[in-house]
């Protein structure tokens, strides 16, 4: 009894694995997540307390849903979009989970509210993408089923966040889910423009002021 008992874990452990390696693939070929920013150049030069190398944003892989790439995107204090990738490694069918709420910190300390409006369902073996389309990630066209013609991702606008934070600074945030339970991320604020362009407000004004910074950039450097 024992050994099919240790077979079972075992087994649910390498489905879990292979859902993992799964996304982190698509993840790296940039089919989850928008392309890692260069923080460094389009509008992150506030002075911080901790300093934020150029880096996709935060993970945690601990519970059942893994929680990446999550940043909020931002135009202005105090106001931004979180956008995430959620991936459920559950592997039965009908273990469906659910993003029940999120609440945050400040830098301050202060709270920090998340707008889940809207019903978050992470699939089975697949993941929910917080994201809104843009003429750059394809998030507009019909998400991919699995090979049984399920669901096996989903696409959803980023959440809303409001609370005293700025670009620059990092965000403390819990995810409850429903069976996953509490996942805790601190999440980077990022610009509203390069990479991250149009997920927090005008995507063209958001291109055009990444533009914008570059040409001053590469000005200042040639003289």
């Amino acid at each position: 009894m024992r050994s099919g008992q240790t077979r079972s874990a075992d087994d649910t452990k390498g489905s879990q694995m292979l859902i993992r390696n799964r996304i982190a693939r698509a993840v790296a070929a940039g089919t989850l997540v928008l392309a890692a920013p260069v923080l460094t150049s389009c509008g992150f030069n506030f002075a911080t307390d901790k300093v934020y190398t150029p880096a996709p944003g935060a993970n945690n892989r601990d519970a059942s849903v893994d929680v990446l790439n999550a940043v909020i995107v931002s135009t202005k204090d105090g106001k931004g979009t979180l956008v995430t990738t959620l991936v459920n490694n559950e592997t039965e069918a009908g273990r469906t989970d659910t993003l029940e709420s999120v609440t945050g910190t400040a830098p301050d300390k202060s709270e920090v509210t998340v707008d889940v409006a809207k019903s978050v369902e992470i699939p089975p073996r697949g993941y929910t993408r917080l994201a809104t389309a843009t003429s750059d990630n394809g998030l507009g066209e019909k998400p991919p089923a699995d090979a049984d013609g399920g669901t096996y991702a989903v696409y959803q606008p980023g959440l809303k966040v409001s609370g005293n934070f700025r670009t620059g600074e990092f965000v403390k945030l819990t995810l409850t889910f429903k069976n996953a339970g509490d996942v805790a991320v601190e999440v980077p604020v990022v610009a509203n423009n390069c990479d991250w362009a149009g997920q927090d407000g005008d995507e063209d004004a958001a291109h055009a002021a990444c533009e914008g910074q570059h040409e001053t950039e590469s000005e200042t450097a040639s003289h």
